[in-house]
């Protein structure tokens, strides 16, 4: 299971704790966690060690957009030391980051797992982010 900004890996546990019981019958669940610090973001509640898949400003001028090919290996990496899985699930920022590791599953012609789920995932806005999915 892959968090969304702001969250770890055991907040995420802690947040899906319902849809794990309905299904803890049919497998268990692995969370990865991203390594980027996310800076928290002004009147929303977050953990201040929270983490991101990746950083980015709203700049028109000077965007930023660093950490996403780091973390797309690191997720990688983590499915074929831990794969083949059935699923991935993505929630938010981590839904992003799923679409990438979708698109790359199929350009490297490989099964990390069979079923993808998209949570308030949204397109990202570097081009070079897109035009990877």
């Amino acid at each position: 299971m892959v968090h969304g900004y702001g969250q770890t890996a055991d907040s995420f546990r802690r947040k899906t704790g319902a849809i794990r019981r309905s299904v803890k019958s049919m497998g268990e669940f692995d969370f990865i966690e991203a390594t980027l610090t996310a800076p928290p973001r002004e009147g929303l509640e977050e953990e201040h060690d929270g983490k991101a898949w990746w950083l980015w400003n709203h700049s028109n001028t000077n965007p930023i957009n660093t950490g996403w090919k780091e973390s797309l290996e690191q997720i990688i990496l983590t499915l074929e030391q831990h794969g083949p899985y059935d699923a991935i699930f993505g929630f938010s920022q981590g839904a992003s980051m799923v679409s990438l590791v979708v698109a790359e599953q199929e350009r490297r012609n490989t099964q990390w797992f069979r079923h993808a789920c998209f949570v308030g995932g949204f397109l990202p806005r570097m081009p070079e982010m897109r035009n990877a999915i």
